[in-house]
């Protein structure tokens, strides 16, 4: 098992990691839309939905499967 933890990402609201890899899977959790501020990136579906894509691929990359 191997902890994902970045400093790119704004920082795990409560005892969670940015991911996970066990076995080659990765795992996410709590990848919310949130900017390096703390603060929901808008009121906008679209830009929140841009946003954790953009958290889940800074996570699959660190993750080097």
């Amino acid at each position: 098992m191997k902890i994902i933890n970045t400093t790119r990402l704004p920082e795990a609201l409560g005892p969670y990691s940015h991911a996970t890899v066990v076995n080659g899977m990765v795992y996410t959790s709590g990848q919310i839309p949130l900017n390096v501020d703390g603060k929901i990136v808008s009121a906008d579906v679209q830009a929140q939905t841009k946003t954790s894509f953009r958290k889940f691929k800074g996570c699959f990359g660190r993750s080097r499967i």
